[in-house]
C-alpha cells in the first residue's frame, strides 16, 4: 500500500539551510563576497555527492521503519474471530467500532514476540545514526523519539528531543512526548504549552479544538461559540479532565497532545496493520489512544491476500472527559455527573500510575470554626484491591474556581480507608478527593461540587451528621470524631451506627434544646418488594424516630453523639434526620443519605 514520506522538498530546504550557516570569519561585506571566487568542479562534485549520500541516509531511514513494521506484522498472532460483530456501536469513516462487554476482566495485550523488541532495537539503532547526520529532519527525529518510546527508553527518548534541530515547534512537541512518557506531567505540559505558541495557527487550532472530544449535540454547540468564548471553554474543560488535580501537571491533556504526535508520525510512516492512513484513523487515535494489541485473522481457506487485523485498543483507560452543560458551574456539579467506566466512552484516556481507577463515594461533612467551613472528606476504598498493608497517598482539594488558587491538602494512610480535613472561606467549590495506591497500581477519586455558604447571622444552625464506623466508643469532639469518620454512606441492616453533629449560634446563657432523630425511606421499594412484604416474606423496615432534652450548658458550640440500632431495613435510599429546637423556636434540621444495598 503506499505510504507517505519526507519528500524531496523537504530535504533540499534542510540542504539549503545548511548552505546559509556560513562560518563567521565567512560573512564579510556584500563585496567581499562578490569578489570570492566560484567554487571548482571538485568542489561542485563533492557538494553533490554529500547531497546524494544525504537522500540515501534518508531513504535507508525510510525503509527501515517500513521493514520493522513488516516484522512487527508477520509476529502478530492469530485469531479465529473474523472482527466482525453483529453490530457497529458506530461508524467512524472506512470502520466499523464497537465496544466489549463492560463486565470483562481487564486484560492486558499479549506478550510482544522477542523477534519484534530485537527487531526495534536495530530500528532504533539505524535512526540514531540518521539522526546525528540529520538532526534537522523532522521526520527522523520524531521516529526515533517514538520508537525510542515504543521500546520503554524515554530517557534515551528526551535526550533525542532535546537534541533536534528541526522546526522549533515540533522540537518541543516531541519533548513534550518524551516528558509525557516519562510521567513528568508538569514538564510535559510546560513544553507542549510551548510548541503550541510556536507552532502555526492553523495547526494549532486543531490541537486545540474540543469537538472530536465531544458528542455530536456538544460538538455543534461548541461550534457556533465565539473564539473567544470557545478558549473559556478549553480551559475550563481541561481543568475539569484533569484525573487528579493534586498531580503535578495535566495528565489527561498531555496524553491528548501526545495523541497529536503519534498522528503526525503516522500519517508520514508504515503503519502495523497495513492501512493507509486517513482522518478515520487519526479520530481513532485521538478519541482512544493508539491500539495496545493486533490480531491477525486466520481465513477458513488458504489465501494469498494479507490477512487482515483486528486492533486492540487499552482496555486499562477510562472516561475523564467532562460533559459541556456542567462547564458554566463547576462548583455544582453532581456526584453522578462523572462515571470512569461508562458502557461507550467518546474519549478514553490511561494514567501511568494506575490500572483501576475507582470512582469513590465519600462521606463529605461540612463543621464550622470562626469564620471558616471544616470539611471532613473520608474515603473507602475497595478492600480487594488495596490490601491492608498498602502504603496510599491521598488528597482532598477545593478549587474555588478561575482566578483563586486551589486548597490542596495531602495526607498519607494505609490501606483501602483514609479521612482528610481541609478549612476554607465558606464560598461553593469544586471538591476533588484523591487517592493512589501506587504499589498496588490502584487510584480512586470522587469529584462534585461542595455548596460551601456563610452560617446565617441568627439563630442556631447545625453541622452536617457525621457518619461514624463505630457505635460503642463515642466522641465528645470534633477532634475524637474526625479518625472515626466512615468513608461511605452505605449501612447494614441491624447494626449499630455511630453518629456526631454540633449545634452552633447557641447562647452564652444555658438553652434548653429539643433533639430529635429519624431515619425515614425516601423512595418507594418495588412492587415485587411491596408485594413480599404485604404476605410477610419480606419485612417493612420499621422507621427509626427518637427525641428527647437537654441543656446547652453555656456552650457556643455543642457537640453531640449518639449510636442508633438499625431496624431490619430492606434495601434501599433512607434519610437520617436530626432535628434541634431551642425554646419557642422554629427546630433546624440537618439530613444524611443512607443507603442499604442489595444483598449479594
Amino acid at each position: 500500500m503506499p505510504h507517505t514520506f519526507v519528500r524531496l522538498p523537504t530535504v533540499l530546504a534542510a540542504l539549503g539551510a545548511a548552505a546559509l550557516a556560513l562560518p563567521a570569519h565567512a560573512q564579510t561585506a556584500p563585496a567581499q563576497r562578490l569578489a570570492s571566487p566560484p567554487p571548482t568542479a571538485a568542489a561542485r562534485q563533492q557538494a553533490a555527492q554529500q547531497a546524494r549520500d544525504s537522500v540515501r541516509s534518508l531513504r535507508r531511514a525510510r525503509s527501515a521503519q517500513s521493514e520493522f513494521e513488516r516484522v512487527r506484522f508477520n509476529e502478530l498472532p492469530w485469531t479465529f474471530d473474523s472482527g466482525h460483530p453483529d453490530r457497529c456501536d458506530e461508524i467512524v469513516g472506512r470502520f466499523c467500532f464497537w465496544f466489549g462487554d463492560k463486565d470483562e476482566e481487564k486484560r492486558d495485550p499479549p506478550p510482544e514476540a522477542k523477534p519484534v523488541g530485537v527487531a526495534r532495537g536495530e530500528l532504533v539503532s539505524r535512526l540514531a545514526r540518521a539522526a546525528t547526520e540529520h538532526p534537522g529532519d523532522e521526520w527522523v527525529m520524531g521516529q526515533l523519539v517514538r520508537y525510542q518510546v515504543e521500546a520503554r527508553r524515554a530517557d534515551d527518548a528526551l535526550a533525542t528531543a532535546r537534541a533536534c534541530r528541526a522546526t522549533a515547534w515540533w522540537c518541543g512537541a516531541l519533548t513534550g512526548y518524551a516528558l509525557h512518557a516519562r510521567g513528568d506531567y508538569a514538564a510535559a505540559e510546560a513544553a507542549f504549552d510551548a510548541a503550541l505558541a510556536s507552532m502555526p495557527q492553523r495547526r494549532r487550532h486543531d490541537w486545540t479544538d474540543l469537538g472530536l472530544l465531544l458528542s455530536p449535540g456538544e460538538r455543534r454547540q461548541y461550534n457556533r461559540m465565539r473564539p473567544a468564548q470557545r478558549d473559556s471553554v478549553e480551559r475550563v474543560f481541561w481543568r475539569l479532565a484533569d484525573p487528579m488535580v493534586s498531580t503535578p501537571g495535566n495528565e489527561a491533556r498531555t496524553e491528548h497532545l501526545s495523541r497529536w504526535v503519534m498522528a503526525r508520525l503516522n500519517e508520514r510512516a508504515q503503519s502495523t496493520d497495513g492501512l493507509r492512513w486517513g482522518s478515520d484513523l487519526g479520530e481513532f487515535l485521538l478519541r482512544y489512544g493508539p491500539p495496545d494489541a493486533w490480531e491477525r485473522v486466520r481465513q477458513p481457506m488458504p489465501t494469498a491476500a494479507r490477512a487482515n487485523v483486528v486492533s486492540h485498543y487499552a482496555s486499562h483507560a477510562w472516561s475523564f472527559i467532562p460533559r459541556l452543560r456542567d462547564l458554566a458551574n463547576p462548583s455544582a456539579l453532581k456526584p453522578d455527573a462523572w462515571e470512569p467506566d461508562p458502557d461507550q466512552p467518546r474519549v478514553q484516556y490511561p494514567v501511568g500510575y494506575a490500572r483501576s481507577f475507582e470512582k469513590l463515594e465519600p462521606q463529605v461533612a461540612v463543621f464550622r470554626r470562626g469564620g471558616q467551613a471544616v470539611v471532613l472528606a473520608a474515603y473507602d476504598m475497595d478492600a480487594d484491591s488495596v490490601p491492608a498493608a498498602s502504603p496510599v497517598s491521598n488528597a482532598l482539594v477545593l478549587d474555588p474556581g478561575t482566578g483563586h488558587e486551589p486548597i490542596v491538602v495531602r495526607g498519607t494512610a494505609v490501606g483501602a480507608r483514609g479521612v482528610l480535613r481541609a478549612d476554607a472561606v465558606p464560598a461553593p467549590a469544586l471538591l476533588s478527593l484523591e487517592v493512589r495506591a501506587d504499589s498496588v497500581k490502584r487510584a480512586g477519586r470522587a469529584r462534585f461540587g461542595l455548596p460551601l455558604a456563610p452560617p446565617p447571622a441568627t439563630g442556631i444552625h447545625l453541622s452536617d451528621i457525621l457518619l461514624l464506623t463505630r457505635g460503642d466508643s463515642l466522641p465528645t469532639s470534633l477532634e475524637e470524631a474526625t479518625p472515626l469518620a466512615r468513608g461511605t454512606y452505605r449501612v447494614k441492616p441491624g447494626e449499630r451506627l455511630g453518629l456526631f453533629w454540633e449545634v452552633y449560634g447557641l447562647a452564652s446563657q444555658n438553652d434548653t434544646l429539643t433533639l430529635g432523630v429519624s431515619i425515614a425511606r425516601t423512595n418507594q421499594p418495588g412492587f415485587a418488594r411491596r408485594a413480599a412484604e404485604r404476605i410477610g416474606l419480606a419485612s417493612r423496615g420499621t422507621p427509626v424516630k427518637v427525641g428527647w432534652k437537654e441543656e446547652s450548658g453555656g456552650r457556643t458550640i455543642l457537640g453531640r453523639s449518639l449510636a442508633v440500632t438499625l431496624p431490619d431495613l430492606s434495601p434501599g435510599e433512607y434519610s437520617l434526620q436530626i432535628s434541634v429546637q431551642r425554646g419557642a423556636e422554629p427546630p433546624v434540621l440537618t439530613t444524611r443519605k443512607l443507603i442499604v444495598p442489595k444483598p449479594r
